[in-house]
């Protein structure tokens, strides 16, 4: 994929310095967040923190978000999903009768022919083993 391997793609942590971004360590950029998280909450409380987890995560990395958060105290947590796939919701509302998948997974193993629109198979199958 060309996002993988494209020439302005970031690899390591920048810090804006002045008008310009200036390359720092992993270390530095981990112990500037930390600090900066600790005077946020210190200054303001856990809950001025907030988290937005992202639909393009996994289960398991969302999880961890939400872990941070409650770690930190902030019970501000919330996924972009909510939000973006709102319209998408009320769309299939409105047109099948619910905003949700229609049918059951049983329907997708007795499919002869599935259309799956996603970044791997595996995002796609939705547990079903295809091909």
């Amino acid at each position: 994929m060309e996002v993988l391997n494209h020439e302005e793609r970031l690899r390591y942590p920048l810090r804006r310095m002045g008008d310009e971004w200036v390359r720092i360590s992993w270390d530095e950029a981990l112990d500037l967040v930390a600090r900066n998280l600790a005077k946020a909450i210190k200054n303001y409380g856990p809950k001025s923190l907030g988290f937005l987890a992202s639909s393009r995560c996994n289960n398991e990395e969302n999880y961890l978000m939400q872990k941070m958060a409650r770690l930190l105290g902030s019970p501000n947590v919330d996924n972009c999903a909510r939000l973006c796939h709102s319209p998408t919701v009320v769309g299939l509302g409105s047109v099948l009768g619910t905003g949700a998948m229609t049918n059951n997974i049983v329907d997708l193993e007795n499919s002869k022919c599935i259309l799956a629109i996603a970044p791997t198979h595996r995002g796609a199958s939705g547990g079903v083993q295809v091909g």
